[in-house]
């Protein structure tokens, strides 16, 4: 409904009796009329000019500010308009007119719980007429439709249809800029696209308007977390569990950041607080598992380990494969022929392949393995194995039953004091070590690999690989040794142009299986690499091996402290970051140690 500019219906401070007072009224007064002419007659700056002139005699006169607000709306300046209209209630409560258009601008500018309260205020106030049900409507409409926006936001985002999501909360917020499941709603999908300022913004508005809502800030938390700003998100987590005590995300959440801080204790404490509160919360089960794991308490890590295959774990690999098939449990094997899957990374399939033949020596007729076609020529030396094979299809003639590599350890009972650990377990061929020797470089001196990076789709590759192979320029100035770079690039990698100046045989694009990689390692001296797949090469040909650790997403594997590791008893050797992400302080303890290993190796 358009506004028309009012007109002062009494003169303020008629009950004032100064002189003064009365003098500016009258001038105010003036003022007023003359603005208002020129109002009527569409000077619309002069209009405003002369409005605020009349501010300027009388800050508090509520129809000049009731008339700079009908300007504003007129203008499409609806904020602006919302303050003038504000100005004139607080000046004079008592018009309903002030009222019906502060209503107005409100819906206008989106603000509509604040629309619904002035109204709930002003039916108080005695505020009456159609236009007042006018407004009811009007708001209710609006608030249906962003609600609407918000319900089909939502269902894109389901869909995967994040353009379009994002598109729907952003139009719900066009309509209502206090919606808050519209906020809440965008900072997830904003936090899920990895644009950290925009969704903290959202999460931050959602909170603004509902600070009770426990999910806000646990998502938050989450949000600060992965921005490296943990005791912000410590205090997040700590405000939901005020609101929710029994909020298992969470008490999850928590366990991360105590485990990340190495705390094991408290990090334990709240991994079993959210198992209590809820017991089928997957993701705390498998974080406790590896906790254990870590910890070295295997007996009750292995049956939380099982999580890893939760259909809600993130990381699942598979809740299980189609196969008619019996699953094995650990019962007697004689006689009988099992197919193995196997799980997760290349590292993982190389590091639990040791208990294969284990299957066997308990009576099994056949094992099989199923594995990566790159991994299939390695794990092809390792006996006690009668097939390895790259598909399931090519496996399951005659086999009896299966199970998942990396449960096997479960079902052996294997604690840190019966882990089979006798190296090597794989072999290089002989045949591709002929091949690569003459590609090798020959003389004296040490020849040593170096791994600087991981997979990049690894979920902590930020931390565990090097930013750079320059990184490692300190090694370059040990006398005598020669350094080959042997990461080898995943199926559709573009190559990446090495830094001038690094005296490095970059050998990583002619390297096409782990066989070949297998080949390389047998004829160094040493490798140098940071937490990958070739470390577990390494370590299960027997090949001497120093790993770079992060401080941060240390995996399980490597326990809280030490540099050794059962897993490879004398040939890896564990050089660990003192802070997070500090290489440089890793490397100059990695190029004294090389230093001393020239030194006894010439001596």
């Amino acid at each position: 409904m358009e506004k028309k500019p009012l007109a002062g219906n009494r003169e303020e401070g008629d009950h004032v009796a100064e002189p003064e007072r009365q003098r500016a009224s009258r001038v105010a007064a003036h003022a007023l009329r003359q603005a208002m002419d020129h109002h009527r007659a569409g000077r619309l700056a002069e209009a405003e000019h002369g409005y605020r002139h009349v501010l300027c005699i009388q800050r508090d006169h509520a129809d000049a500010h009731h008339n700079l607000g009908v300007l504003a709306i007129r203008t499409g300046r609806h904020a602006l308009a919302v303050q003038h209209f504000q100005a004139a209630l607080e000046a004079d409560p008592g018009r309903g007119q002030f009222w019906l258009s502060c209503l107005g601008a409100l819906i206008q500018a989106g603000r509509l719980m604040t629309a619904r309260e002035l109204l709930t205020r002003g039916r108080a106030a005695g505020v009456q007429g159609g236009a007042v049900e006018e407004l009811e409507l009007a708001l209710q409409r609006a608030r249906e439709y962003a609600d609407a926006q918000v319900e089909r936001g939502n269902l894109l985002l389901e869909g995967q249809r994040c353009v379009e999501a994002e598109a729907a909360l952003r139009e719900a917020l066009r309509i209502d800029n206090e919606h808050f499941r519209a906020f809440y709603h965008l900072g997830n999908l904003l936090q899920g696209q990895c644009r950290p300022a925009e969704a903290e913004a959202a999460y931050r508005e959602a909170l603004r308007l509902q600070p009770d809502c426990a999910e806000a800030c646990n998502n938050l938390g989450v949000l600060l977390q992965g921005c490296n700003r943990p005791i912000e998100a410590q205090a997040c987590w700590m405000e939901a569990l005020r609101l929710r005590p029994d909020y298992a995300e969470a008490f999850n959440n928590l366990g991360a950041l105590m485990q990340a801080w190495h705390r094991p204790a408290e990090a334990e404490a709240a991994y079993r607080e959210a198992m209590r509160r809820n017991p089928e919360f997957a993701d705390a089960h498998w974080n406790c598992g590896l906790l254990l794991l870590r910890a070295g308490r295997w007996a009750e890590a292995w049956p939380l380990y099982e999580y890893r295959h939760h259909p809600r774990i993130g990381e699942a690999i598979t809740a299980g494969p189609a196969l008619s098939l019996p699953r094995w449990q650990g019962e007697d094997l004689s006689g009988r022929s099992i197919l193995v899957l196997e799980e997760q990374g290349h590292g993982d399939v190389m590091q639990f392949c040791r208990f294969l033949p284990i299957l066997k020596s308990l009576g099994a007729r056949e094992v099989v393995l199923v594995c990566h076609p790159g991994l299939v020529t390695l794990l092809g030396t390792l006996r006690g194995v009668d097939r390895v094979v790259a598909a399931w299809d090519e496996g399951r003639e005659s086999v009896d039953c299966w199970t998942f590599l990396l449960t096997i350890p479960m079902l052996l009972g294997v604690t840190p004091a019966t882990l089979p650990a006798d190296l090597p377990y794989l072999r290089a061929d002989p045949e591709r070590v002929a091949r690569w020797r003459e590609r090798l470089p020959s003389g004296g001196g040490l020849r040593v690999g170096v791994v600087w990076q991981g997979r990049t789709t690894h979920k902590n590759d930020r931390h565990r690989s090097l930013p750079d192979v320059t990184l490692l320029e300190p090694l370059w100035s040990v006398a005598g040794v020669r350094f080959i770079g042997l990461r080898r690039r995943e199926a559709g990698e573009v190559a990446s142009v090495m830094p001038a100046g690094q005296p490095l045989l970059d050998l990583g694009g002619q390297i096409h299986d782990f066989a070949d990689t297998a080949a390389i390692v047998a004829q160094l001296d040493l490798v140098i690499a940071v937490d990958t797949a070739i470390v577990h090469l390494c370590g299960a040909l027997g090949a001497r091996c120093w790993v770079l650790l992060p401080a941060i997403g240390t995996d399980w594997r490597w326990g809280e402290g030490g540099d050794d590791s059962p897993w490879y008893p004398r040939v890896l050797r564990l050089f660990r970051q003192p802070e997070p992400d500090d290489w440089r302080g890793v490397v100059v303890e990695v190029r004294a140690a090389l230093a001393a290993l020239c030194q006894s190796e010439n001596g």
